[in-house]
């Protein structure tokens, strides 16, 4: 009988310079996790309802023209007027997802307390190699405890 490998979870991971984050999605990948990514805020907010676990969320998104296709830019513009951070998309997340995921911020956090604005924790992107794995399975151990 052949086993199945079950995915550990569904992981978001929001952060318009991906670049950072690759060492870190190669790992959870390589321990059974599936992941999507967003790297910008309106493809952010389209996955949010996407039946997601955890998400992993930057703090501070580029307004750059050259993030998006730039003949879009003016509908972009219409639709997301504001320039949003990932404490916005956190607030998008905690209102729109039922039950509530594991939400973790990723870098530019440090002073913010991450359960006033919904998060399970945050952590530094230099910190990402040694320390997210142990941060994800320590938040499912203790929710698992309260059930």
């Amino acid at each position: 009988m052949k086993k199945e490998n079950t995915p550990k979870g569904r992981i978001l991971v929001v952060d318009d310079h991906l670049s950072t984050m690759e060492y870190a999605i190669m790992n959870l990948m390589n321990r059974g996790y599936q992941i999507q990514t967003a790297n910008n805020v309106e493809r952010a907010l389209d996955l949010i309802d996407g039946g997601f676990d955890i998400y992993l969320i930057d703090r501070n998104f580029d307004r750059r023209a050259d993030s998006i296709i730039p003949a879009l830019i003016e509908d972009w513009q219409a639709q997301y007027p504001r320039t949003y951070s990932g404490e916005q998309i956190i607030e998008e997340i905690v209102k729109r997802v039922k039950p509530k995921p594991i939400i973790i911020g990723v870098g530019g956090y440090e002073g913010i307390h991450a359960d006033k604005i919904g998060m399970d924790g945050c952590i530094d992107k230099l910190a990402i190699p040694d320390e997210l794995i142990p941060l994800i399975e320590n938040i499912q151990s203790n929710r698992r405890v309260r059930g």
